[in-house]
């Protein structure tokens, strides 16, 4: 689904598109992550925001986890394929 564009700047830096901050549920002041899939598909997810107001009622099947396990639920998720156990060594 395309919800908008947007121009970058010679700093770096460009405008999230109104549909996409609704669509996603960002207000000002909220941090952002964006993670970019081996296919060049960008991914963007709001960071500091409960997952309530992501999900609505969906939310209480999700479990909190620390910052390791969420980085490597989301390179899962971003991968398409289970991430590997830091602890196993390289691949």
């Amino acid at each position: 689904m395309h919800l908008g564009s947007s121009k970058v700047t010679a700093k770096g830096q460009f405008t999230l598109p109104a549909e996409v901050r609704s669509a996603l549920g960002i207000r000002p002041g909220d941090t952002i992550e964006f993670f970019v899939h081996r296919s060049g598909e960008v991914f963007i997810h709001p960071r500091n925001r409960p997952a309530s107001s992501i999900f609505g009622r969906a939310a209480r099947y999700a479990a909190p986890v620390g910052e390791e396990e969420r980085s490597r639920l989301i390179a899962e998720g971003v991968a398409g394929r289970p991430a590997a156990d830091p602890s196993e060594g390289p691949e």
